[in-house]
């Protein structure tokens, strides 16, 4: 520990110590912010709950007694997503924190990366369910699948962006590497949670493939909302619902408004020029929507229309 730390710590239990309400009260756990200097600590009994706010470069401290459950998510987990790191924590809060990432964790927490600073941390500083168990005399759940090894997530990124997710990466034509890395880094993440990649008796390409192909609509979707996405209307009535190759060939998946109508086409060659679309050749498939997907996800496997499209544009 930091010796400005320990000198905080120590004025905190000499406050505890002075104070007949607080006297049977114990420091949990000190959080710091380096770049601020703003230090987070609370001191419990289990009954009550007492905070700490100070500075290292100040003399003051504020504390309070606060009503809320102590491993809060966005007290503990949230301020380490907000830059904070752990100075100190009693082994009692690592068997709390255990516990409440084992019963609430992915689901229920929402500073996800919070709760892998933790992990890293027991990681760095050997805090294990063997060490937590000896120190409380208990026993502490184990939670260390839970933990993401950074080299291993930035494998995944990297197969994600190079392989898995190009093609849709692509189709959006979105060139903000830094903006499509952070994407790849959050379906990473979200794999990483995964009832697939818990599977360790399959190789994890493969799962990873497999999780990808299971997700793939809410995979664009978030996408979607990561770019800021909006519908682009061309000619007045026409929407691109998929972009794609077959081979080299540029081939686009349309929706057309005629009227209350929808028809469907599979465009070839299209151009994009503002808010004009226009094509080479095209399949019609009228109002079969179904048809036409089917028929484009062929296309997009190299195959042929030739038998299957209702009206052909010349």
């Amino acid at each position: 520990m930091d010796k400005t730390i320990e000198k905080l710590k120590n004025k905190m239990e000499k406050i505890l110590k002075k104070s007949e309400d607080h006297r049977d009260k114990e420091i949990d756990y000190i959080l710091l912010n380096s770049k601020t200097g703003d230090v987070h600590a609370i001191a419990t009994n289990y009954d009550e709950i007492l905070e700490f706010n100070s500075n290292i470069k100040k003399s003051s401290m504020d504390y309070c007694e606060i009503f809320e459950a102590l491993f809060n998510d966005d007290d503990f987990f949230g301020k380490l997503e907000d830059g904070y790191h752990i100075e100190y924590i009693s082994m009692d809060s690592n068997y709390g924190l255990w516990n409440v990432i084992d019963e609430m964790y992915p689901t229920d927490i929402n500073n996800k990366l919070g709760v892998q600073k933790y992990l890293q941390y027991c990681k760095n500083n050997n805090i294990t369910k063997e060490t937590i168990d000896d120190a409380i005399k208990g026993r502490t759940p184990n939670i260390m699948h839970y933990y993401q090894d950074p080299l291993e997530k930035s494998y995944y990124i990297f197969i994600l962006g190079s392989d898995l997710v190009s093609d849709l990466i692509k189709k959006y034509d979105y060139k903000e590497n830094d903006i499509n890395y952070e994407f790849c880094s959050n379906l990473a993440t979200k794999f990483m949670e995964s009832r697939e990649y818990q599977n360790k008796s399959k190789q994890a390409y493969s799962q990873l493939e497999l999780w990808v192909d299971i997700n793939k609509s809410d995979i664009e979707e978030l996408y979607r909302q990561t770019i800021g996405y909006k519908e682009k209307v061309y000619n007045g009535n026409t929407i691109i619902i998929d972009k794609g190759y077959r081979k080299t060939d540029k081939v686009a998946l349309l929706e057309k408004t005629i009227g209350n109508q929808k028809e469907y086409i599979i465009a070839f060659h299209y151009q994009e020029d503002k808010d004009k679309l226009s094509w080479a050749y095209a399949y019609y498939f009228d109002k079969d929507k179904e048809k036409a997907i089917e028929s484009y996800d062929n296309v997009l496997n190299g195959g042929n229309l030739a038998d299957v499209f209702i009206n052909k544009e010349r």
